[in-house]
Parts: structure tokens; C-alpha cells; sequence
């Protein structure tokens, strides 16, 4: 004979099986969830890892890039102002070969007048190495000044060095001083040559 109490338990157990199933059901829900979340965070963590290691790495090839550019650059300019130096140092030790250069005398009239500009009127006394006295008359003639007087002073370089009558005033012509006034141009000119631009 069944009791009374039988139905009674047969709903709990079977209540108690369904409760148990759902709960494993909502645990396993919720474990996918966590899964899913920690696959998810891990995905960003690498990603934003990534990223880093990419801004740095773009940072750091930016910056030997720029280091490199500036060292090219000054290795650049070095190696062209050594050019420069030789270029005018040949130029220098090229002067001295004017004193048997057939235009010296036309240098020579055109640098005389240039600097008696400069001069007081007047006669005006003109010095320069003896290597080329000889060709300072001929010079001053050209230029209607034959009556100056010419000394010789082997301390000057090839040119000439124009006193006033009374001596207070001197103006240096001599092809070494013009070569340093041309200093800078020439220079420009130089590099923009060595840079590869047009002749």
C-alpha cells in the first residue's frame, strides 16, 4: 500500500533534480562567461602589448633615423668645409704664380684704381714685392697715375698696398686680401658645387 508521504517525495527529488540541473546550467553559463571574459581581456592585453612594443619600436627607428640624417649631415659638412679649406689653401699658394702672369698688369691697373677711391685726392705711394715692381709702372700709366711713386717691401703678398700722399691712410690691394673678401661668396658657390648643383 503506497503512503501518503510518496507523491510528497517524489516531488521533492524530482523539484531537488530539476533545481540541481539548473544550477549546474547556470554554473556552466557562467564559467563560459568568465572563459569568454578572460579570452577577451587576454585578446586586449595583447593587442594593447603590441601596440606598445609598435609605438616604441616607431619611436626608436624615428629616432636613430634622425640621429643618423644628423650624422650624415655634419659628416656632410665637414667633409666640405675640409674641401673648401684645400680649394682656398691651392688658391693661396696660386698667387704667387700671378707675378708672371701675363693679365697681371690688367689686375694690377683695375686694383690700383678700385683702391685709390678710397684715398684722399692726391699722389699716393704704392708698395709691393719686388717681384712685381717691374710692372707697376706700366699698371699706373695705364690709369693715368704715372706720376705715384712705387717702394718695394717684400712683406707683401702678390698685389699692392696704396698709402695717401701723407701716409695717414692705406688701403690693401693685394690678391691674398681680395681672395678673404671673396671668402664668402666663393664658399656659397663651392658647396652648391659639391652639393651637385649646376655649374
Amino acid at each position: 500500500m503506497e503512503t501518503p508521504a510518496g507523491p510528497l517525495l517524489e516531488q521533492i527529488r524530482s523539484a531537488g533534480a530539476a533545481s540541481a540541473a539548473a544550477t549546474v546550467q547556470a554554473a556552466r553559463a557562467e564559467a563560459e562567461r568568465i572563459r569568454a571574459d578572460a579570452q577577451e581581456y587576454a585578446a586586449r592585453h595583447r593587442a594593447a602589448t603590441l601596440a606598445a612594443h609598435e609605438r616604441h619600436a616607431t619611436a626608436a627607428l624615428a629616432r636613430i633615423g634622425a640621429e643618423t640624417t644628423q650624422r650624415v649631415g655634419l659628416a656632410t659638412l665637414t667633409a666640405r668645409a675640409e674641401a673648401l679649406e684645400r680649394v682656398f689653401t691651392a688658391a693661396g699658394r696660386r698667387l704667387a704664380t700671378l707675378a708672371t702672369h701675363p693679365a697681371l698688369d690688367e689686375l694690377l691697373a683695375r686694383a690700383i684704381a678700385e683702391a685709390i677711391t678710397y684715398l684722399p685726392a692726391g699722389k699716393v705711394t704704392i708698395r709691393c714685392a719686388g717681384a712685381v715692381a717691374g710692372r707697376v709702372p706700366g699698371a699706373l700709366e695705364a690709369i693715368g697715375r704715372a706720376g705715384d711713386t712705387v717702394l718695394t717691401d717684400e712683406r707683401i703678398p702678390i698685389g699692392v698696398v696704396i698709402e695717401s700722399g701723407d701716409g695717414t691712410v692705406a688701403v690693401n690691394a693685394t690678391f691674398a686680401r681680395r681672395l678673404e673678401r671673396e671668402w664668402p661668396r666663393l664658399a656659397t658657390e663651392f658647396a652648391r658645387r659639391l652639393a651637385g648643383g649646376a655649374p
